[in-house]
């Protein structure tokens, strides 16, 4: 369920706001501390994405704390609860804890906040215009996109802390080619490939990977003809806080003659791309290119076995 009207209201009536996030299965979330919002979550709070949190401390909320009486899932509500604390700690911030209270006050949902009044919007009503917010979350982003974009804008560091898992994969190269497949297979620009001559006049491809951008889809292992890609390890909250595009290949390339795409030559003497070679060699004809076939033939293997 979309969770942009909780965006909405925390970017426009939600500064200096505290809220508490509760799970709906909660009996009575109305009963607490008169300073608290209570907000009820459209399932668990534990599956809420990670990035609600830090955006709505980065959006002006003052605090933002979890009610963990009345979950019906208490220990996936506290390995939520693990990770969102190491992130917020990494901002320098943290999720408190909701204080005791007995008044009763109304429950807002997390689905469906309290419809932000267009007068508001454009500052009407108000002795002051409200200040234009130097940054809002992406709602058409994904859940890792967004999580990276609000670590970043608070200034996220560094963390020994040892929550890896679910945020994206490490990635290396062995035996690259520099063909791009993974390039173009990645659905979220994690990989580049760059090329530049060096001063010996020989081109140089390296193919630069961004971790922080990596949700581990596995799309660019799984389009790589030469089988050049895998992953040893998961990323960390660290790379997705500070990790920046570094090079896992370097590859001596040539510029295809007839389609000017980089490769790097199996022979000395080679002047095309293994496609464009298998197209010279079958002008009329159906044949797959080098790459495909050998794929092709993997699979048939695989599927021997």
């Amino acid at each position: 369920m979309s969770l942009d009207s909780l965006v909405v209201w925390a970017a426009h009536s939600g500064a200096g706001e505290r809220v508490e996030l509760v799970c709906d299965e909660h009996p009575d979330p109305a009963t607490g501390h008169r300073a608290w919002r209570p907000v009820r979550a459209p399932g668990c709070v534990a599956d809420l994405p990670l990035h609600v949190p830090l955006e709505l401390l980065a959006l002006g909320v003052a605090e933002v704390a979890v009610r963990r009486d009345g979950c019906g899932s208490p220990e996936a509500l506290d390995g939520w609860l693990v990770r969102c604390t190491t992130l917020a700690e990494m901002a320098d911030r943290e999720l408190a804890e909701p204080p005791d209270g007995r008044r009763r006050r109304d429950v807002l949902s997390a689905s469906a906040m309290p419809t932000v009044e267009r007068r508001s919007l454009f500052g009407l009503g108000r002795r002051e215009p409200r200040p234009a917010r130097a940054w809002s979350p992406d709602v058409r982003a994904t859940e890792h996109q967004r999580l990276r974009a609000a670590l970043r804008h608070l200034g996220a560091h560094s963390t020994d802390a040892g929550a890896t898992d679910g945020v994206g994969w490490r990635l290396s190269a062995d035996g690259c080619r520099a063909s791009g497949q993974c390039v173009t297979a990645c659905p979220n620009d994690a990989l580049a490939l760059v090329h530049s001559a060096g001063r010996d006049g020989v081109q140089r491809s390296e193919l630069r990977f961004d971790p922080s951008l990596c949700n581990a889809c596995g799309r660019c292992i799984e389009f790589c003809d030469a089988a050049a890609l895998s992953a040893p390890g998961p990323a960390t909250f660290n790379d997705l806080a500070l990790a920046t595009p570094s090079p896992i290949a370097t590859v001596a390339t040539r510029v295809c003659e007839r389609c000017r795409a980089a490769f790097a030559p199996s022979d000395k003497d080679a002047s095309l791309c293994p496609t464009c070679a298998a197209r010279r060699a079958n002008p009329f004809g159906s044949a797959l290119p080098p790459e495909a076939l050998a794929r092709l033939q993997r699979a048939q293997g695989n599927s021997a076995d």
